[in-house]
């Protein structure tokens, strides 16, 4: 495994809102399901940046294996989470990354990533 930290010389100093207990566990969730799908190993990137627009967003991305299509749909808001037995897979994690973004009050969307891995795109503000 590689981790990567990644955040914009500009936002160095921004001060966020936010329940540190919750985040530190949406975090864990991505990190985790980075690292447990991905048993041959991945690039894990966390990312803080800034956009033309002012809005600040936090990507958390792996080139591992991804998610296949029909996982990817099972995120959207109104999917239920469930067990997967072929795969041994049930979402909640990523159910409880939903839960505390939408907590905070700000927009998460799960996708592929730029290098065919998984990627969470969280826009804080």
């Amino acid at each position: 495994m590689q981790f990567n930290l990644d955040i914009e010389e500009d936002l160095q100093g921004l001060e966020l809102c936010f329940n540190e207990n919750l985040m530190e566990r949406a975090l864990m969730n991505l990190l985790y399901n980075a690292v447990q799908h991905n048993p041959e190993g991945c690039e894990i990137t966390v990312k803080l940046y800034q956009d033309e627009k002012a809005h600040v967003f936090l990507h958390v991305e792996d080139n591992g294996c991804g998610l296949e299509k029909a996982a990817l749909e099972k995120t959207e808001p109104e999917k239920n989470y469930e067990w997967e037995p072929s795969t041994g897979q049930h979402g909640l994690g990523l159910k409880i990354v939903k839960q505390v973004i939408s907590r905070h009050r700000w927009k998460v969307q799960f996708a592929e990533g730029s290098q065919g891995g998984f990627l969470c795109r969280i826009q804080m503000r």
